[in-house]
């Protein structure tokens, strides 16, 4: 299946001194060096040849720009792989920063701060919100610090793999993140008293969804079906532009607002949406789009939700969508996809978990 994640920005500081190559597959987080000269870049880091940055100087920082691999974000992680050598006075010693994330070394602990304004902003820390005892940042050797905000209830910071603090709350999705400055603030008030071998972000993959709809078993049939219906579909969109740019705005959004609302009813129903999530997969994956399997897994996942206050039937949001001009203008004009059964039945399935219950409409959330 597609991956969760995509890797943005990747870091390295080997090579040309003084030159910062973003090693990730857009190759768009290239880096600005600011307040640094060619001897500040080493040769040996974590291990001889891997190269680093030492920072230390007053304003030293990498900067790099604003570009498409950070837009959106959603969701967010990162690591970096760094030799702390706290200095006297020093508050904070800045990691990354930027407009929407923030990570630092603050009294000997870690913590991340998101930005998802106007909504919210958000923090999590090793002061705060640890799970297993604190030792602070170990100093004089190398060590991998982490950070994560999921997009949906729960951030994170660890420490060489290992999860040293954790968030749960309602959050929503991370802001873009406009310029990102490594090994300092972003106005050069609080550098880095350390080196850095190794810089990682990942942001969730925009097009997982997209890539996984097409990741399932399927004849040469059954791609022109699809390849098909995709033409037929820009074909109706055309025609009606106003509905092509209602649902791009709006679909997504709905979708997004009911997985959030769902996720953050607790960690009960957290633990089964994600335990349905991976079943789901494993039946669109394995091509079994049709079974009495995954006719159950969306009965069971539509009752437990409803239970919970949440019926899905009755998602403001979603019912918007469902009962729109917009929506019925696509299932008036676009042909039924008989030529994929499989997808038919997942989408009866569907349909009928779908279907508004007037007693429940008062509970909606």
């Amino acid at each position: 299946m597609a991956d969760h994640w995509e890797l943005i920005c990747h870091h390295t500081y080997t090579g040309t001194p003084g030159v910062v190559y973003d090693r990730s597959p857009s190759h768009r987080s290239h880096a600005a060096v600011v307040g640094l000269s060619d001897g500040d870049f080493l040769t040996d880091g974590a291990a001889p040849g891997s190269g680093a940055v030492s920072f230390f100087k007053p304003g030293a920082r990498l900067r790099i720009p604003p570009s498409e691999s950070w837009l959106p974000i959603g969701a967010v992680m990162g690591e970096v792989v760094v030799a702390y050598q706290p200095q006297p006075g020093a508050p904070s010693d800045f990691l990354i920063d930027s407009d929407s994330i923030r990570f630092s070394i603050r009294g000997g602990g870690l913590v991340a701060w998101f930005n998802a304004a106007p909504s919210q902003y958000a923090e999590v820390s090793t002061h705060m919100d640890p799970i297993v005892p604190w030792p602070g940042v170990p100093t004089g050797r190398w060590v991998t610090l982490g950070f994560l905000h999921d997009g949906f209830g729960t951030m994170e910071l660890s420490m060489d793999g290992t999860v040293v603090a954790r968030r749960t709350i309602p959050l929503w999705p991370v802001n873009p993140a406009g310029a990102v400055t490594i090994g300092n603030s972003s106005d050069g008030g609080s550098v880095l008293h350390g080196q850095l071998d190794e810089v990682k972000i990942w942001r969730r993959n925009p097009r997982q969804a997209a890539e996984e709809f097409l990741d399932r078993p399927m004849d040469d049939a059954t791609a022109e079906c699809l390849a098909r219906f995709g033409r037929e579909l820009a074909e109706v969109l055309r025609r009606h532009p106003e509905c092509a740019a209602w649902i791009r705005a709006t679909l997504p959004t709905v979708v997004d607002g009911l997985i959030r609302e769902a996720m953050n009813k607790g960690p009960e129903t957290r633990d089964r949406l994600q335990e349905s999530a991976a079943r789901y997969r494993d039946l669109w994956g394995t091509g079994r789009l049709d079974s009495d399997e995954m006719t159950s897994l969306h009965t069971e996942m539509a009752t437990w939700l409803q239970l919970r206050g949440l019926p899905v039937a009755n998602y403001p949001g979603l019912r918007s969508v469902l009962d729109s001009e917009c929506w019925r203008v696509l299932r008036q004009e676009l042909p039924d996809l008989d030529c994929d059964p499989q997808l038919m039945a997942l989408w009866r399935s569907l349909d009928r978990s779908l279907e508004p219950r007037g007693a429940d409409k008062s509970s909606t959330a």
